[in-house]
């Protein structure tokens, strides 16, 4: 190990651009639009004023950001083993001991607790819907799925679908047909998405 990384290990810090490959913060870019999309329907199908849904939109936005970069960290933080034998991941910061598994563990905890209280802030349904995705990205895809069978895409386009989800109740407080229908619309887009770029 290098100086840099030794007085980076020992510091314990880590930088913006690091702290955005811990978080997969493009991953979750990529789901705050059909989340965003998800209350924008809600506010137009269920008659709702834009201006006025601004605050629930904005801490939704908070909140998913928050829970799923937690979510995203302890995948990161489960993934190790796997990603130090993969070429394509030697520049994580889990992998290279930019920072400690202590850190990466109180980052993941302290995010999702914080996103989640900002989606109960909302309503029940929400906050419900955010523990949903986390247990299903963390546990059915990253832990259970992804070792065992080659069908893991599509467990995780189940969590991957439930931004939508949440942008609805966040508006409506309560699921509807339209809002399955934009789930199921994510969910279907996801496992041609992801094996197109895996071919």
């Amino acid at each position: 190990m290098n100086n840099d990384q030794t007085l980076s290990h020992t510091t314990g810090r880590v930088s913006f651009k690091e702290l955005q490959q811990i978080i997969k913060m493009g991953l979750v870019q990529g789901n705050l639009i059909p989340a965003f999309a998800g209350a924008w329907l809600a506010i137009v199908m269920t008659n709702h004023s834009f201006l006025s849904s601004i605050p629930q939109i904005l801490l939704m936005l908070v909140g998913s950001t928050l829970i799923m970069g937690g979510a995203c960290a302890l995948n990161n933080y489960y993934d190790q083993v796997i990603d130090r034998i993969m070429p394509s991941k030697q520049s994580r910061p889990t992998v290279n001991d930019r920072i400690s598994d202590r850190n990466l563990l109180m980052l993941s905890f302290g995010m999702m607790l914080i996103g989640e209280a900002c989606l109960f802030l909302l309503n029940i349904p929400s906050g419900v819907l955010g523990l949903i995705g986390i247990v299903g990205y963390v546990s059915y895809y990253s832990i259970w799925s992804k070792r065992h069978t080659t069908w893991n895409t599509v467990v995780g386009s189940f969590p991957g679908a439930v931004p939508p989800l949440i942008g609805w109740v966040a508006i409506d407080g309560s699921l509807s047909l339209p809002a399955v229908a934009l789930f199921l619309v994510v969910f279907c887009w996801q496992p041609i998405h992801f094996y197109a770029l895996a071919i």
